[in-house]
């Protein structure tokens, strides 16, 4: 008997209006409204978001480093809007979000802070990943380098990549006006 293959994984992300109702939602709300800015800003997984230190940022705040799954580490540009975001919120504390016995808050915060967050943004149930594939797929959409969404999702294999992007029909369309060979409009 022939097994038909897996389906394919989907990609999971927000749209642009709903990213910008999220941040706008959160621009308002620390320490919740962070957890939204690292997701969408940075694609951090929640237990990478959870760990953050404010160590992580470079003096400036113009580079962090994230220490990410399977000890990989990658160095990502920080967007003027994170930062504009994070710089009035940092405190001489150790993690940008303290856990109350010491440590840093659990991942199930996060899940609890990013689904608070996503409902009062109007959008109803929102997980954490969300905000990765939405970060993912816009890097992809806006750059049209899978490499470039690889290396800032820091993924080992182009493979994982392509779950987090999409194809979107302008791209679709504009790629069959590149097989115009007699010049028809």
């Amino acid at each position: 008997i022939r097994v038909p293959p897996a389906p394919s994984p989907r990609w999971k992300g927000l749209e642009d209006e709903q990213a910008a109702a999220l941040l706008e939602a959160a621009a308002t709300d620390w320490p919740r409204g962070g957890v939204i800015y690292l997701g969408l800003y940075l694609a951090l997984r929640r237990a990478e978001i959870a760990a953050l230190r404010w160590r992580d940022f470079d003096h400036a705040f113009e580079w962090v480093t994230i220490a990410g799954k399977g000890d990989r580490v990658r160095h990502l540009p920080v967007h003027p809007n994170l930062r504009d975001f994070l710089m009035p919120m940092r405190w001489p504390g150790e993690f940008v979000f303290p856990g109350r016995l010491g440590g840093h808050i659990s991942t199930t915060t996060i899940n609890n802070w990013v689904e608070a967050m996503g409902k009062r943004a109007g959008l109803g149930h929102l997980h954490p990943h969300q905000l990765r594939h939405t970060s993912g797929g816009k890097i992809n959409d806006e750059t049209g380098d899978i490499y470039v969404a690889q290396s800032w999702l820091g993924h080992v294999q182009v493979e994982t990549t392509m779950v987090y992007t999409r194809l979107k029909d302008e791209r679709l369309i504009a790629a069959m006006h590149e097989l115009d060979w007699h010049g028809a409009a």
